[in-house]
């Protein structure tokens, strides 16, 4: 118990300890994170604002378990990851985690609700998946409701604007009731008024699921939709805005 309020310490689904991440470029190493130390807790907002090559898309691969870091640790729910076999790291990432990034990564010859369900085919009912046909169907079909595509369940990506694909990809998203949710520049390729509707339904996701988020985002508008926000320069986390 917290000795000054009295209040349980949230509890930590994700912290950095100490990233380290280089690059070769020509004869020498570029470091572009340099000892990176943070945590999110479960059910938080946290949006990690930075300039073009500050670092935070690198950071938040290597978070994300797409990439290793080459000093510190990741841990995801108390569990140190860095050194972790590519199998517990590939089990994490279908299981425990989920991406939403700037271009979407839908499959053009799959319809909306198909492409929500690869995320659960992948994931085969480990984890927090749905494990039967019907449990997968039936959440595929009340995530696409929630994100407001009720009525574009069965077009191709190839049939639906920008901000349509995106909602499809968050909904892909949480196909698996991931412990967090990593966005990747979310709006970075919508208009205003598009990408305005993203933060507003990533907020509602936030609140009404208490879905865990870690967004990174050169964009002011996107990082000040979240409870928390961070500001990433040259390689290391700097004050919270």
């Amino acid at each position: 118990m917290n000795p000054v309020d009295g209040q349980t310490a949230p509890e930590v689904v994700l912290e950095a300890r100490g990233l380290v991440r280089r690059f070769p470029m020509g004869k020498a190493d570029v470091e572009v994170l340099r000892g990176v130390n943070f945590s999110v807790a479960r059910g938080e907002f946290t949006a990690i604002l930075g300039s073009s090559g500050s670092g935070k898309s690198t950071l938040l691969h290597v978070l994300g378990l797409l990439d290793r870091p080459d000093a510190g640790e990741v841990l995801w729910n108390g569990e140190a990851l860095a050194a972790a076999g590519e199998s517990r790291r590939a089990e994490l990432r279908a299981t425990e985690s989920a991406f939403v990034f700037q271009f979407y990564f839908l499959l053009p010859e799959f319809t909306a609700i198909e492409n929500v369900l690869i995320a659960a085919a992948i994931a085969r009912g480990r984890g927090r998946a749905p494990a039967s046909r019907k449990e997968r169907h039936e959440r595929a079909v009340e995530l696409l409701e929630r994100v407001g595509l009720k009525e574009r369940m069965q077009h191709r990506p190839a049939e639906l604007s920008g901000g349509e694909r995106q909602r499809v990809a968050i909904a892909r998203g949480l196909m698996n009731r991931p412990s967090i949710l990593f966005c990747d520049e979310p709006t970075g390729n919508l208009d205003s008024r598009t990408a305005a509707r993203i933060h507003e339904l990533l907020q509602q996701v936030n609140a009404d699921l208490g879905q865990t988020i870690l967004a990174v985002t050169h964009e002011k508008v996107m990082a000040e939709c979240a409870r928390r926000r961070l500001v990433m320069r040259d390689g290391v986390i700097g004050e919270e805005s």
